[in-house]
């Protein structure tokens, strides 16, 4: 089976990242279920030029550490151990070196797995055909991929508990959750 997984928000929890650096950087507090451009720019919390310095910031992987989501790590060697093939598809770029901090994150934290970077605000449709699987946090990543990829799943973040599910796409909250769903029949 092959499965494919979002960088940022499946992975790495950029989102605490961004929480972070907005404080350090305009002294913001941006509860984390605002914390996406939108909403930001809804709510005023930020210029859209404040909101790009604090992704340069944390997306270069200057001065902000990115954290593993809970268990991330752990669960994508157990997969792999299963003989699950697993790649990561992000819309980070190599125009930005933003995917190459990516790739050193996923190297200093033991991970082999081969990276696709679409680009920021570029659709994965292409990067993700031949997947069984794909696993991302933003939901308008996942809606354009009903049709080519055969299982979606959506992973719970704060800024998207509350959306519904259409048709075709599923949530978990976790890894576990996550697991489980392809080791126990979610996907037979």
């Amino acid at each position: 089976m092959k499965i494919g997984l979002d960088f940022d928000g499946v992975i790495a929890d950029s989102l605490a990242a961004k929480v972070t650096a907005a404080r350090e950087m305009f002294a913001v507090s941006i509860p984390p279920d605002l914390c996406e451009r939108k909403l930001i720019m809804q709510h005023q919390l930020l210029t859209e030029e404040q909101y790009d310095e604090v992704n340069r910031r944390v997306f270069s992987g200057r001065g902000v550490a990115i954290e593993e989501i809970h268990q991330a790590c752990l669960y994508i060697q157990i997969l792999q151990a299963h003989r699950y093939n697993i790649r990561v598809v992000t819309s980070r770029s190599n125009s930005d070196r933003t995917l190459a901090c990516a790739l050193e994150w996923l190297r200093v934290k033991n991970q082999t797995l081969k990276v696709s970077g679409v680009g920021y605000k570029k659709s994965k449709v292409d990067a993700c055909r031949g997947l069984d699987v794909f696993v991302d946090d933003d939901l308008e990543k996942l809606v354009p991929l009903v049709g080519t990829v055969n299982h979606l799943l959506l992973f719970s973040s704060p800024t998207n508990r509350d959306h519904e599910m259409p048709s075709g796409i599923h949530r978990v909250d976790n890894w576990w959750e996550l697991y489980n769903y392809i080791r126990e029949g979610g996907f037979r």
